[in-house]
């Protein structure tokens, strides 16, 4: 996508890979160990309960994936507007409409969600990952902040 000037990407340019790419790498690579250790289960010192668990551990795993990073959207900021995407639709959302901006801590990729005053055609709340910084995680990313601060928010305030 071309960005208009003036336009600041506020979401990770990984967005598309953590969305797409990485989920169907990941199934792929957990399917192929666990079908490597079902094949050759006679000679894999794991019990029927330790494999069990560890099936359990890699469903636990993969829905917090899906649930963190599968809802994903790119970001750009506008003047008075964010422009937000899920690489099949796209809508440019007045700022005026954002209620709140939050983001996480110690996760990495570091999430911001947007909540809006009204529903959008992306529902009530989005989020995206904000640009890889080394040691994030002990405060807002940039994008968030640069968000607040366009909103007049202050940081640590969960809506104005």
């Amino acid at each position: 996508m071309i960005h208009p000037p003036g336009a600041r990407r506020l979401s990770s340019e990984m967005t598309f890979f953590y969305k797409f790419v990485f989920p169907v790498l990941w199934i792929l690579l957990w399917a192929a160990i666990l079908a490597a250790l079902f094949i050759h289960a006679s000679t894999v010192l794991l019990t029927a309960g330790e494999f069990a668990a560890l099936i359990a551990v890699l469903l636990g795993a993969t829905a917090l994936f899906l649930w963190a990073y599968a809802p994903v959207v790119k970001v750009d900021l506008l003047d008075d507007a964010i422009r937000v995407s899920d690489f099949r639709r796209t809508a440019e959302i007045p700022l005026e409409d954002i209620e709140s901006v939050s983001s996480s801590r110690l996760m990495n990729p570091e999430l911001v969600w947007i909540r809006f005053r009204r529903v959008t055609e992306f529902g009530s709340k989005i989020r995206f990952i904000a640009a890889y910084r080394f040691f994030g995680g002990w405060n807002s990313p940039p994008a968030a902040r640069k968000l607040k601060e366009r909103l007049g928010q202050r940081e640590g305030t969960p809506s104005r």
